[in-house]
């Protein structure tokens, strides 16, 4: 019963050469992935959920590249900009992102605010904002200096206290009042008025590197905000005191703001995404750089083309995203939970000018139609679905999003079309086993034979936290067929989030249960069966296994496990909320006790919130690599490296023949060398049912007595194995 693909890992690293400090990862861009012949430019970005846009050079050379934040995870995602003109042409370039503070939180702006032309950090900071200075040096290259851990506002009356600034919400930071320095807009606490906070640098010290704000007009635009729609009231007046809110326009804190000059006056108009709303609001502008007055909105903006319409809560971004340069606009999902999670991000070209802008809609899905990504959540698995000795990979999903306001979980198949040792992948199949037609959020699949008939069936965790069973009804060697035969497997059911695993982790010889769940724990279903028929009662056997907790310290754990054999030892890799990856070890005869946790951020691997791993070999070099999935919707691959795996090839891929296969009563095993190797027969349960030690050319096998079924090859010296997948037809 063991998951059929784990199998060959389970053999291959059964006794790892190296020591627990030697396992390493390295991280793969370079595997192609293609789309209906399309190879995608940038497939193993990891997904984009709700990521806020800002131009900056990373390497010094001249060019602006792209800097994204996601609030998904709060990470820092970077592109390379090759800088070709009139053309889209980014290259993701994780490198960069770690250049980034690791702390930054809700948002993050890049803007140049002491005039040295290089973007500096904007981000949200406990009721304000914080700032970091970017010291950029060709010598040092991509640095941030940390100025201001709370950026002060003058209130009036010499009230010096933070400039309030909402989590949910984006300030505009621009020179609004055109005299050279770095101004604020923001609404209010109440967020009904926009505040204008005046930059003194200039005033105070002839030029634009300082930030001493003043509250210079509560009330920018002379406009108040409407509480049920992203609409405005304008008339509002501040003088003689604070302004004074009309019938029906208070409004909640939430809005996503952005300051630009759209009519060619030479002063700044707003636009406006609201937490309640679907659309863009246009403010235009009719006073002047220094008195601003709202004169006129437009609640389809922009009108002249396709509106902007992202299901909740819209907000915009300026720059040049193809190198003509001309600002272009992009409108992606700010937060929320529910938002177009694998096109939301609508690209608008500048057919203008950057003073005087005519945006022309393009496409939605930018960024995002150039890497895999399954919308929100991806859960990743591997299995050989067509038999050719290739692992192909299988990704389930907490949902894309529907015009319902629902999730439907969908798994996606790629096909692996490279290599033993270079693996490649098209996009099979979205809808992979047509589990669309069950309406239900967060499948994680894995794969392994819970029927006893040799072929691996689709067993599903659930965000309800049950288990469903798919039987695979295909003829053995066949492409699966997967069919629901229970759509609560044992009654299990962890409460939240369910990640199933299957190992047998007491040693036994029977594969048991391992789930993941929301809270962060380890659920242990021993495997009360046979090695035939696999059973577990519907309560854990242990429900905080190995005292694992991979919980942050607020929200949920999101536990996702994988095991397997390293130096002939149980260790276990978690994947966590957190994004990082929980590794353990001290698990053999401990199952009532505590595993040891050797490192609570493995390598330091973080690929964004919520990480689902799955661990494979897929290079043919014996050593498992790892599929890394994250709740941005995209995932990463790491290959392994460094001093744990097997030593140099010693035995050829192509000398070694079998045949036939299928095979009927004989299996022959032909070497086009004679030396000592080992031969070894697992089933799909993991069991070794023949070994032989030999040194001649050839070998035969008697299989007559072996039921039908897929197995597993193993030709070994002390250098080096070789895995062949057989199937047994009799």
């Amino acid at each position: 019963m063991k998951k059929i693909f784990h199998l060959i890992i389970y053999i291959l690293l059964s006794d790892f050469s190296g020591m627990a400090q030697n396992l390493s990862f390295s991280r793969q861009d370079s595997i192609s992935v293609a789309i209906q012949g399309k190879k995608l430019e940038n497939p193993w970005a990891g997904g984009l959920n709700f990521p806020q846009f800002s131009e900056i050079d990373f390497n010094g050379d001249g060019i602006k590249d792209l800097y994204a934040f996601d609030r998904s995870g709060n990470q820092s995602i970077t592109y390379l900009n090759k800088g070709i003109s009139d053309s889209i042409c980014y290259t993701y370039s994780p490198s960069y992102a770690l250049k980034f503070p690791s702390d930054l939180h809700d948002w993050v702006l890049l803007a140049d605010y002491n005039c040295d032309g290089k973007e500096d950090i904007f981000t949200y900071s406990n009721g304000g904002m914080a700032v970091y200075r970017n010291d950029f040096t060709l010598q040092t290259g991509l640095h941030f200096t940390r100025i201001t851990d709370l950026v002060m506002s003058d209130y009036g009356n010499n009230n010096i206290v933070n400039l309030y600034l909402s989590a949910p919400s984006l300030p505009a930071i621009a020179d609004i009042d055109g005299d050279g320095d770095l101004d604020v807009l923001t609404f209010d606490i109440s967020g009904s008025f926009v505040e204008f906070h005046k930059n003194m640098s200039e005033e105070k010290y002839g030029n634009c590197d300082s930030l001493e704000f003043v509250s210079a007009d509560r009330c920018w635009g002379k406009f108040a905000g409407n509480f049920s729609s992203n609409s405005v009231k304008f008339g509002v007046s501040c003088k003689g005191g604070p302004p004074q809110l009309p019938s029906g326009t208070e409004k909640h804190s939430g809005s996503a703001l952005l300051a630009i000059d759209l009519d060619g006056d030479q002063d700044k108009d707003l636009l406006i995404g609201d937490l309640i709303s679907k659309n863009i609001l246009m403010i235009t502008n009719g006073g002047t750089s220094a008195n601003a007055v709202g004169v006129a909105q437009d609640s389809a903006f922009p009108s002249n083309t396709t509106p902007i319409k992202i299901s909740l809560f819209p907000a915009t971004f300026y720059l040049d995203v193809d190198n003509d340069g001309v600002k272009d606009l992009i409108a992606a999902p700010n937060a929320g939970n529910i938002s177009e999670n694998d096109r939301g991000i609508w690209l608008y070209k500048n057919i203008g000018n950057t003073q005087s802008p005519n945006f022309i809609f393009q496409k939605t899905g930018f960024l995002q139609d150039q890497m895999i990504d399954v919308g929100e959540g991806a859960n990743p698995s591997m299995l050989d679905y067509n038999h050719d000795g290739l692992m192909d990979i299988v990704i389930g999903n907490y949902g894309y999003f529907s015009p319902s306001g629902t999730y439907k979980s969908q798994l996606m198949l790629l096909k692996n079309i490279g290599s033993s040792q270079k693996p490649a992948f098209e996009v099979k199949n979205t809808d992979y086993a047509g589990l669309s037609a069950f309406p239900l959020a967060g499948m994680h699949p894995i794969f392994g034979d819970l029927d006893a008939d040799g072929d691996p069936d689709l067993i599903c965790g659930r965000a309800d936290g049950q288990i469903m069973y798919f039987s695979n009804q295909a003829a053995l060697g066949a492409l699966p067929n997967f069919i629901m035969n229970d759509a609560s497997y044992k009654q299990i059911d962890i409460g939240d989030f369910s990640v199933p695993c299957i190992y047998d982790l007491n040693e036994d010889g029977l594969m048991d249960f391992i789930v993941g769940e929301k809270s962060g724990n380890l659920n242990y279903f021993k495997n009360i069966g046979s090695s035939l028929i696999p059973d577990f009662t519907k309560s854990p056997d242990n429900n905080f296994l190995g005292k694992v907790d991979v919980m942050k310290n607020c929200c949920g754990g999101y536990s996702s496990p994988v095991f397997f054999k390293e130096n002939g030892q149980t260790k276990l890799l978690c994947g966590s909320e957190s994004g990082y990856l929980f590794y353990y070890d001290q698990i053999q005869n401990n199952l009532n006790g505590t595993f040891h946790l050797i490192d609570s951020s493995f390598q330091h691997i973080f690929e964004g919130a919520i990480s689902r791993i799955a661990m494979e070999d897929l290079n043919g070099d014996g050593k498992a690599d790892l599929v890394i999935g994250n709740y941005k919707g995209g995932i990463s691959i790491y290959l392994q490296d460094g001093g744990s795996g097997i030593a140099n090839e010693s035995i050829e891929e192509k000398n070694i023949h079998i045949h036939p296969n299928p095979a009927n009563s004989i299996l022959n095993i032909a070497t086009e060398q004679r030396g000592c190797n080992t031969i070894e027969l697992y089933d799909i349960a993991g069991r070794c049912i023949y070994t032989e030690n030999n040194s001649v050319k050839n070998t035969q096998i008697d299989i007559s007595g072996f039921k039908n079924g897929f197995y597993i090859c193993k030709i070994s010296n002390q250098e080096r194995c070789i895995v062949k997948k057989i199937i047994i037809q009799h």
